[in-house]
């Protein structure tokens, strides 16, 4: 194995293994081809270790790694090589190209590994195809299930909509001194690129309520339950009207990082009467929410997390931890899992089984390396963009929401071992197998649509 200081892997689709199945120097000479700075370094950095590739089949019990997959391990002499590489890799993308790792051994693709961004050389793995091949997400567009007839409400910072087609956007709800569709190329927008890239046909509503920082949580949460009461209240006028038919669908990508602010001690993260956690509970009666697990995992959480609040057991609160919420992990594009991510089980009074799934984040889109897709958020916007295509076929009155979250869990590719674990949950996302399962436990839902 070369000792060089800059490790990396990339990861090939497996029609690569059909056509560079006689060795490591095609595989070369095939890296070469496409990404000439790879060819043109010094000798020490072309040099493959013998391990060169590896392939894992298709199985159920561990297929959340890439159905099929080329390990290519690679050295580089400096950071500045590497970084020369990574530049025309992604200024040069190729369809086959599943993701490029740094700073971990080929090998190690495991699940009871992990991977921080912080402490790689380029925090950033993979595209966003890479992200949809994983959850399968392409199976639902070739079914025409783009979302169409569905209302998802953006519950975060503000979107904007002028990167919205003016049909899909319906406006939403004034809070402060912030209207709807008025902000920046921000967190909102990132949810945004990943619920249309799944579903580009679903009618977007922004409700702005959520701070860039929760620093007061108990004005925070005054602020989301008058939001919430105000929405539903609207829905309900509006579905009496027959104006915005279909599913409705809403999204809170945020989390609460540090249960100081909750005081008294408990009154919201570990609290199932608290009144913003009974709004969310019986609302779900009626409408899909979902929710990121948060940024607290144990390996890398976010700065913002309080002492105490990271880790196992120690870092999904309040209604993120609902039983009657869909809560979302994260995961590289070949499936392993990230080390911020934050981990069950639940609170003691909320759901021990949380997360519910996970789903790709830490990704670049496929034709802009700019717009970075990083955190739970990114993981909870693509779940989102799921649920969108299967309620096109099933709505809330064939699949109720918790029986279509239990369709999702028991869809999911699982990891060995018992059925559910703190870090992936029930497994990652599975588009496919979650539409074939609704099928067939629930018919064919709306099959003209």
């Amino acid at each position: 194995m070369s000792n060089q200081p800059y490790r990396q892997y990339m990861v090939f689709s497996s029609d690569i293994l059909d056509r560079y199945r006689e060795g490591t120097d095609s595989i070369s000479t095939f890296i070469s081809h496409l990404w000439p700075t790879f060819a043109a370094a010094d000798a020490s950095v072309r040099r493959l270790p013998s391990l060169a590739w590896g392939y894992y089949p298709r199985d159920e019990e561990l297929v959340a790694r890439p159905p099929g997959a080329l390990v290519v391990p690679l050295s580089f002499a400096d950071r500045d090589s590497l970084q020369l590489f990574l530049d025309e890799v992604a200024a040069n993308p190729v369809a086959s190209l599943l993701g490029v790792g740094a700073d971990i051994a080929a090998t190690a693709v495991e699940y009871q590994t992990h991977w921080c961004p912080n402490n790689a050389a380029d925090p950033i793995f993979g595209r966003r195809s890479a992200a949809h091949a994983l959850v399968n997400a392409d199976y639902l567009k070739q079914r025409q299930l783009t979302g169409r007839n569905i209302n998802i409400v953006v519950v975060d910072q503000g979107i904007d909509k002028s990167q919205i087609p003016s049909a899909n956007f319906g406006n939403g709800w004034t809070m402060g001194n912030q209207s709807p569709g008025a902000a920046g190329d921000e967190h909102g927008a990132m949810l945004v690129r990943n619920i249309r890239a799944i579903a580009p046909d679903a009618l977007l509503f922004d409700c702005p309520v959520v701070p860039a920082r929760i620093g007061d949580l108990s004005g925070f949460l005054s602020d989301i339950e008058a939001a919430y009461h105000r929405m539903l209240t609207d829905i309900a006028i509006w579905q009496s009207q027959s104006r915005y038919p279909g599913p409705w669908i809403f999204v809170n990508a945020w989390a609460v990082m540090d249960r100081r602010q909750d005081v008294p001690a408990g009154s919201y993260t570990n609290n199932p009467q608290h009144p913003f956690n009974q709004i969310i509970d019986t609302a779900a009666d009626s409408f899909d929410f979902v929710f990121g697990a948060g940024n607290g995992g144990q390996f890398c959480p976010d700065m913002r997390c309080g002492p105490n609040d990271r880790g196992p057991g120690n870092s999904i609160f309040g209604a993120n931890c609902l039983g009657s919420v869909l809560t979302l992990g994260s995961v590289r594009t070949d499936a392993m899992w990230l080390g911020y991510s934050s981990q069950g089980p639940g609170q003691p009074n909320l759901e021990h089984k949380k997360p519910d799934l996970c789903a790709p984040s830490q990704f670049a889109d496929d034709h802009n390396a700019a717009h970075a897709n990083t955190g739970t958020s990114a993981s909870t916007a693509i779940a989102v963009g799921v649920v969108s295509a299967l309620r096109q076929r099933w709505s809330t009155d064939v699949i109720s929401p918790d029986d279509l979250k239990r369709v999702l869990n028991l869809s999911a590719r699982r990891p060995p071992g018992a059925p559910w674990n703190e870090r992936f949950g029930h497994g990652i996302l599975d588009a496919q197998r979650a539409y074939e399962l609704a099928r067939f436990l629930y018919g064919d839902g709306n099959a003209d649509d």
